[in-house]
């Protein structure tokens, strides 16, 4: 499984160019775009924390205003952004490892910064950076299109890793992972995307997970503080299961034990505004192309409400016959939907069957 410790080579070596050869990238770099970090920078409150996520030499930190995180993973680099902005908050970070508190601040910026991701893991560092933002905050990014992922063969600062992408697997990606993408342009050689931080739970999934359990929707509370097993009562039916420790988090289920959670409608939905049949039919669709870009071995899938859009028909809880991009799927009754008579231990003992598949 992957760890929290776990370092990915090619991105070790990125950082290392950054560090031996920051000035000179400095000096060959202009400050693209600027007039959308402007344009972020000018749509927030003043007083409202900022983060430049991937700041480089820290030639947008002017545009973005104050008060402004600049975040990066090469010290170097900081310290040209130090010498460009002395007022930034500066900090050395991995940003699949961001250690910003939840909430913490009201925007970000990424500009070429999470192309240095590896496709498989860009959902774990959104989760993250999700997790850092409050409700609705702006999220403005660019990535490069394409299709390549690893190093480019006439690359001037030669050895550094970078994904491409094209537009629909990244929006996916980035809805996936609780962003509401409001507007996006592509270009030659650059995805811009503007988004916000939607008010629900990000997925948390990657290429080692083993088992991918699929909820109807996140419930408010775990949409405001995360997942919390006195209010989710499917975190509580894992816990009892003995699928995680009480102590742990959506992130160790997926790094320690290999199960990975999405919702198959990403909105908080209120009482009097629940999710319509063609929300779940097309969170059903999103769902399918992540099982078959990250091959979980079972789709353990959550109430009837989710067997319906997955599979079809009145399941009953169990294994189906049918399966998603080739994986197993397993029904396992909601305990919070009223028409299934399950309770947590009966869920509990589901998820245990489900898992027990894989």
């Amino acid at each position: 499984m992957l760890t929290r410790g776990d370092d990915t080579a090619i991105e070790r070596d990125t950082i290392t160019v950054y560090e031996e050869r920051a000035e000179l990238w400095r000096d060959r770099r202009p400050a693209r775009f600027l007039e959308r970090a402007e344009g972020l920078g000018q749509s927030l409150p003043p007083g409202v924390v900022r983060a430049d996520l991937g700041c480089g030499a820290g030639k947008h930190l002017h545009a973005l205003g104050r008060p402004v995180v600049a975040l990066d993973g090469a010290l170097a680099m900081l310290r040209l952004a130090r010498a460009e902005a002395p007022d930034a908050w500066c900090v050395q970070a991995d940003l699949e490892l961001l250690p910003l508190r939840r909430g913490s601040h009201g925007g970000a910026w990424a500009r070429a910064s999470y192309l240095h991701v590896a496709r498989n893991r860009l959902p774990w560092a959104l989760a993250q950076l999700h997790a850092s933002m409050t409700a609705e905050a702006p999220f403005v990014a660019t990535f490069m299109v394409g299709d390549t992922e690893g190093t480019i063969p006439d690359d001037d600062f030669p050895g550094r890793f970078f994904a491409c992408w094209q537009p629909d697997p990244l929006v996916d990606v980035l809805e996936g992972a609780g962003f509401k993408v409001s507007a996006y342009d592509v270009g030659e050689e650059w995805i811009n995307v503007a988004a916000t931080r939607a008010r629900t739970v990000p997925d948390y999934v990657g290429d080692r997970m083993r088992v991918l359990l699929v909820a109807p929707h996140p419930s408010l509370a775990a949409a405001e503080h995360g997942l919390v097993a006195a209010d989710d009562p499917l975190w509580s039916a894992l816990i009892i299961a003995g699928a995680v420790a009480p102590d742990q988090s959506p992130l160790d289920a997926l790094t320690a034990h290999g199960i990975g959670m999405t919702h198959l409608v990403k909105r908080t939905p209120s009482r009097d505004d629940e999710p319509e049949e063609d929300e779940y039919r097309a969170g059903a669709e999103r769902v399918q192309r992540l099982v078959a870009w990250l091959r979980p071995e079972v789709v353990a899938v959550v109430g009837r409400a989710g067997s319906l859009a997955m599979v079809g028909g009145d399941a009953k809880p169990g294994e189906q016959r049918q399966t998603v991009a080739g994986a197993r799927v397993y029904v396992v009754p909601d305990p919070t939907d009223l028409s299934t008579p399950g309770n947590v231990d009966d869920v509990a003992a589901h998820v245990r069957a489900a898992i027990a598949l894989s």
